[in-house]
């Protein structure tokens, strides 16, 4: 992964960032808890998108989706 990719955020993070910022200041919500929640976060949508990316490429997401829907997931 090169830098670039590396310090983005993930869209879907930056949209809960937005909302939960408010929390901060009314509540007693540390920066510091704040921050590691949507750094482990955007790390779990990166993942999410990558192996998405796989799937399409490898033209394996009917075999994805169709495994998700009758397969033997343990999630």
């Amino acid at each position: 992964m090169n830098n670039e990719n590396k310090n983005t955020i993930h869209l879907e993070v930056l949209v809960l960032r937005a909302i939960l910022t408010e929390a901060i200041a009314f509540n007693k919500f540390t920066h510091e808890t704040f921050e590691k929640i949507f750094s482990d976060i955007d790390i779990a949508y990166k993942e999410r998108d990558k192996y998405r990316h796989f799937i399409s490429k490898r033209d394996l997401m009917g075999d994805f989706l169709k495994e998700d829907q009758f397969g033997e997931f343990d999630c």
